[in-house]
């Protein structure tokens, strides 16, 4: 009762949703995610029970079959509404039932969902570690060319922000977690070498291959100047409250850089996403710090808090 096309529809349809789901797992490198052999077994188990649920919704319909003839002669069960509503329903609904849980127990500290999502669950834990094995070696290799030059100290900071910058559509929330992390990597007593690789496989989940080679590039001469930034900055924001200097900082800044009004407004937004970030406030003040001097320049930075420091100095 149903074409060939629909077949090959709604299999599409199908193994669509499952690649989805890979390239979602590796936003760095989805092409090679999906083109290994796990990722092709994944993505056939969608296609097939797409097929298998267009199958058995066929069957059911031609338990009651309402033949019509098309204007070139052509007997057919379904009309083209009809069937399209058909391929749409099997297709979506085998998705979903293979994602449905029935009941969840708990073993131990994990939940357990029984049903058929458990099934794909497994098979998509299983994939996932067999693309982890299959992509571990080259990635490994891969960052450490990258990364080559990069000391993570002179660039914990300055290579993220311009990687972000460069890709603009970063969420605060993504950008949030990189800044939690890169904390906790400063925090960890392991040669720099070592944290400068973390940094990359960090930065690289995000932007990707292409965008962290090149802004590596972009920074190589500017690393070492960077590093005396922070060095800068980390001086000027010892012993600043966050809270009370973000307020009263800023203006200062502005003022003194005879900044355009409509600018202002921006640097402004950018002030309170910073401010909503859930990171340590000697975090804070660094990138606070950062911003005010890639924002107005060192010089009018220091200025301003020297002018008020004594009302924006910790208590």
């Amino acid at each position: 009762g149903v074409p060939l096309w629909g077949y090959v529809v709604v299999g599409l349809l199908g193994g669509l949703v499952g690649i989805a789901e890979l390239i979602s797992r590796y936003p760095d490198s989805p092409v090679r995610a999906v083109a290994t052999p796990p990722g092709i077994f994944y993505a056939t188990i969608n296609l097939l029970a797409a097929i298998a649920a267009l199958a058995i919704g066929a069957v059911l319909s031609d338990t009651q079959p309402v033949p019509h003839e098309t204007p070139h002669g052509e007997v057919l069960l379904f009309r083209t509404e009809d069937l399209l509503i058909l391929l749409a329903t099997t297709g979506f609904g085998a998705l979903a039932f293979l994602r449905t849980k029935l009941i969840t127990l708990r073993v131990g500290d994990a939940d357990i969902g029984v049903g058929p999502s458990f099934i794909l669950d497994t098979l998509l834990h299983a994939a996932d570690r067999a693309v982890d094995r299959a992509r571990a070696e080259p990635r490994a290799q891969l960052i450490s060319d990258i990364m080559a030059p990069v000391s993570f100290e002179e660039a914990k900071l300055v290579l993220p922000t311009y990687c972000f910058a460069i890709m603009q559509n970063v969420s605060v929330e993504e950008q949030q977690k990189v800044a939690l992390e890169i904390e906790a990597l400063s925090g960890v007593d392991m040669p720099d070498r070592v944290k400068a690789l973390n940094l990359g496989l960090l930065l690289l989940n995000i932007v990707g291959v292409h965008v962290l080679r090149i802004a590596v590039q972009n920074l190589e001469q500017e690393f070492a100047a960077a590093g005396r930034v922070l060095e800068s900055v980390e001086q000027e924001m010892e012993g600043i409250d966050f809270d009370i200097a973000i307020v009263n900082l800023t203006p200062l800044c502005a003022e003194l850089a005879d900044m355009p009004e409509d600018q202002q407004i921006e640097v402004e937004y950018e002030v309170q996403r910073m401010k909503a970030l859930s990171l340590t406030d000697q975090t804070r003040r660094y990138l606070f710090g950062l911003f005010l001097i890639k924002t107005f320049g060192a010089d009018i930075v220091s200025k301003a808090i020297k002018a008020i420091r004594d009302d924006i100095s910790l208590s």
